[in-house]
């Protein structure tokens, strides 16, 4: 499990309510995707854009962005 903490580019829900959380990742590359876990319940699915988020998931690769899944929202 790694944590990473960033501002909320966008956030949406799929058509199958996975909750899909994209965190800026600077200007000259692309964005941190984080899949919400589906194996755990969460206080909130609603993020919006600007706020600044910690997420602690796996890292399941590297493409033009980097993707995080099983992501739970850190406590502050």
């Amino acid at each position: 499990m790694v944590a990473i903490t960033g501002k909320v580019k966008e956030a949406a829900k799929d058509g199958d309510g996975a909750v899909k959380v994209s965190l800026e990742a600077g200007s000259d590359m692309g964005v941190v995707a984080c899949e919400l876990s589906p194996f755990a319940s969460h206080a909130r699915t609603d993020f919006q854009a600007g706020e600044q988020v910690t997420f602690k998931g796996k890292c399941t690769g590297l493409n033009l962005d980097v993707i995080f899944v099983e992501c739970v929202e850190a406590k502050k």
